[in-house]
């Protein structure tokens, strides 16, 4: 081989070495690019994954502060909506109450202006056995007017002494003031309770004329606004519990509390909320006498519930009853049913102590339920807004009818005497009023208690020994009134 060969072989054998050189070297540089991507894909995945939890984290985080603030801001609105409604009620309780003052200050003065006539009438002297003041809240200041002198006159003839008139003539000749004997067999006493007009006769006897309003007496009132120890707060419901304690839904203050049959109190059951077994809002509250325990009516997470607690105040289990708007009253039947009236549909639901049991629809013949008593199979139902008593039986069929504007302005209580007469409460103008009729509806008396000023009373019961209890929603008192139908007992 000549040297030309030679050196073009070496040539190109060492051109093929150094291209071999440069693709392994390119090949082993871009093996160590890919795997440097590769790592930067693992450490752009694992950025990427810690970016999705940090994400995960401040979502969280969001919506837990949105939560924390939106019930923040829920609590503050009730606080000042509380804060305002008891910066209203105290307004309007000092208005009422220096209402009331000036309203018996103008008593006062119409009773020593009728006093000064009497004086000036019969030269100097008055009339020996009338007390004044007892005249003024019965005839002269009637409904807040100021009547006149000769219906005085002839309201007391009975109590004035033969020789009132200081002329020494017979009162026959006074013909401008006839001395009628009055025409009810009932008068008022300076105690304002009723009594025979026989002073030999102790039993009672009220007008049977539904244009005549006989008095009641008040025994005792307890409880004033708080949320203490027998203090309420818009008490919406009470029953006459275990041996004859006088049980009251305290509504705002989301309790139950229990008083003995003399107003003092014994003791409190309920811890607010909503969950099941707590309190929120109770309105309504009956004894079940055969089981020993109560059943409260509440708001819950529902419009109305319904749950059982013990004689002690323990959460016993709740009812399954449903689309219940607004309870308006609660009784109990002879064999233990449950019957709550609805003022919204209006429709009754009848339970047990365990389940649901059915429902009777009353819209036919009620325009607006408020309290209901039960006798027997019979449904007594007041009607607000119709201004009467409906009586249903437990098939839901109508049976009668009976009251009116007269006697049943706005019933809001009812209950069933020992006797069967039907014991009807309103409290329209201010003062309480008690209608009383027949299980037939014949009208029997109605009365009025003049020395106690009311609003919005709910519900009514009779005690055993006759007394009417009824609670006073705005004024957050519980009233209790002397027995209408025998002389009053000791009450202490």
């Amino acid at each position: 081989m000549s040297d030309p060969d030679v050196v073009l072989n070496l040539t190109i054998f060492n051109s093929d070495w150094i291209y071999k050189n440069m693709l392994k070297k390119q090949i082993t540089e871009n093996k160590q690019a890919l795997e440097r991507m590769l790592a930067m894909s693992d450490f752009l995945r694992k950025q990427l994954h810690v970016l999705e939890n940090h994400r995960c984290e401040s979502m969280r985080l969001i919506c837990s502060s949105h939560r924390q603030f939106e019930t923040y801001l829920r609590s503050q609105k009730d606080q000042i909506v509380t804060s305002l409604q008891n910066e209203y009620d105290g307004v309007k309780m000092s208005i009422l109450t220096k209402a009331q003052t000036v309203d018996q200050t103008v008593r006062d003065l119409v009773v020593k202006l009728n006093k000064m006539q009497l004086m000036t009438e019969n030269n100097g002297e008055t009339a020996s056995g009338i007390d004044m003041e007892m005249a003024a809240r019965h005839g002269l200041l009637l409904n807040g007017d100021c009547m006149d002198n000769n219906v005085f006159f002839n309201d007391f003839a009975s109590y004035l002494p033969d020789d009132f008139h200081s002329n020494g003539t017979d009162s026959s000749d006074a013909t401008d003031r006839p001395l009628e004997p009055p025409k009810s067999k009932c008068h008022v006493n300076p105690d304002l309770s009723l009594s025979s007009s026989n002073p030999d006769d102790n039993i009672l006897l009220p007008s049977h004329d539904n244009n005549v309003v006989n008095s009641m007496q008040l025994c005792k009132t307890f409880g004033q606004k708080g949320n203490g120890s027998g203090q309420f707060n818009s008490p919406h419901g009470f029953c006459i519990g275990f041996n004859e304690d006088i049980v009251v839904a305290d509504s705002s203050n989301h309790r139950v509390q229990i008083f003995d049959k003399y107003g003092r109190y014994k003791s409190q059951f309920g811890i607010t909320g909503r969950h099941d077994g707590y309190l929120w809002h109770p309105r309504k509250v009956v004894w079940l006498q055969k089981k020993c325990c109560y059943v409260v009516c509440d708001r819950g997470y529902e419009r109305s519930r319904m749950q059982v607690f013990t004689k002690e105040g323990k959460f016993y289990k709740k009812i399954n009853v449903h689309f219940i708007d607004i309870v308006a009253g609660i009784a109990v039947t002879s064999n233990g049913e449950i019957v709550v009236v609805d003022s919204v549909t209006p429709t009754l639901f009848i339970a047990d102590e365990n389940d649901f049991l059915r429902t009777l629809d009353c819209s036919p013949f009620i325009q607006e339920p408020s309290d209901i008593a039960v006798v027997g199979k019979e449904f007594y139902i007041c009607d607000f807004k119709g201004h009467a008593i409906v009586v249903m039986d437990d098939d839901g069929n109508f049976l009668r009818k009976f009251g009116g504007t007269e006697t049943t302005m706005f019933p809001n209580g009812i209950d069933i005497s020992s006797t069967g007469d039907v014991i009807v409460g309103d409290s329209h103008g201010n003062y309480f009023h008690v209608a009383v009729y027949s299980k037939q509806g014949n009208f029997l008396a109605q009365y009025r208690c003049p020395v106690v000023k009311v609003s919005r009373c709910c519900g009514l019961k009779m005690t055993s020994e006759g007394r009417l209890v009824t609670v006073d929603k705005n004024y957050h008192h519980v009233i209790v009134f002397e027995s209408l139908f025998g002389p009053p007992e000791a009450f202490s």
